[in-house]
């Protein structure tokens, strides 16, 4: 197994990528193919196709090593671990689905050390509550939605051809708004979204839809299907100042674009303590763990 042989993400594998991620047994939100795309400069991620398996590393914000792996994506259950290459070497693995570290634990019980990252787990909610807002839990958010919407009618516009150029327009003034220019991730995730605007086409399973008010847009949600279940929501941005504008365009995204799906996946909070509150807000029910596994070396 060649260094040499990782390479930059470009769509010329998709269809690659694609096959392996159809054969995954765990789907987590960083692992989709827009996800790997949207983030591929931010961190510099590079990919290799090798037995049985998409390797990824990460070669940017390593904190000071040349790269870590991310999960790979194939089969999992269909690899002889105990022989791989880069496994006899010994190596360091972020973002690893729960899936996956227990059947490392299982095959591999003396050779690997598991360490918990809740920063990096996925918010699991149904999308019956979602929807419904139904309970006393739900309260504040119910007020919040029926102040926009006594306010504001809805119009609620799916995200296409005939409205990216909007978009992207709104995504910048919304970062001007929010002086992204004094946080390093915001902007980063603000050339992340333009980029996926403008190669829309690209992702098939992509979804998404825009909240307008005199023909303007106020708030846009984007998502994409992770599974026969669950539907990940990936970007969700509103207009400052607009009474109930995140709780509508949370609604209307999970009302037009998730009733086939039983599950919402609203990613992870990144240990950040506002993240943290706004996803327990609304009282989710579960979670796609995700932690930091080493592989210890042959000796």
């Amino acid at each position: 197994m060649s260094e040499a042989a990782f390479s930059p993400v470009h769509p010329s594998k998709f269809d690659n990528y694609t096959l392996l991620w159809e054969m995954t047994p765990q789907h987590s939100s960083d692992y989709t193919l827009t996800n790997i795309w949207g983030w591929k400069d931010f961190y510099g991620l590079e990919w290799m196709f090798e037995s049985g398996l998409c390797w990824i590393r990460q070669t940017r914000h390593v904190d000071g090593a040349d790269y870590i792996f991310w999960a790979p994506i194939g089969d999992w259950n269909s690899i002889d671990w105990v022989n791989l290459p880069l496994f006899k070497r010994g190596l360091h693995m972020q973002r690893v689905p729960e899936m996956l570290c227990s059947l490392l634990q299982e095959i591999l019980p003396r050779k690997i050390n598991i360490e918990e990252t809740p920063g990096q787990w996925e918010y699991i909610y149904s999308t019956k509550d979602l929807t419904t807002l139904s309970g006393r839990r739900f309260d504040s958010k119910r007020n919040h939605l029926n102040s926009f919407f006594r306010e504001y009618k809805e119009d609620y516009r799916p995200i296409g051809d005939s409205n990216i150029l909007e978009l992207i327009e709104f995504q910048k003034e919304w970062y001007k708004w929010r002086e992204c220019k004094k946080s390093p991730s915001l902007a980063a995730e603000g050339e992340v979204l333009c980029d996926i605007f403008k190669n829309w086409g690209l992702f098939p399973s992509l979804r998404g839809g825009a909240l307008y008010s005199n023909n303007k847009v106020i708030a846009f949600s984007i998502g994409e299907t992770l599974d026969e279940n669950t539907v990940v929501v990936h970007f969700e941005k509103a207009k400052p100042g607009i009474r109930g504008a995140y709780q509508a365009i949370n609604n209307c995204f999970v009302r037009y674009e998730c009733n086939d799906f039983d599950f919402i996946n609203r990613e992870q909070d990144l240990g950040e303590e506002g993240l943290k509150k706004a996803k327990q807000s609304y009282y989710p029910i579960g979670f796609l763990k995700k932690n930091y596994v080493t592989v210890f070396p042959e000796s």
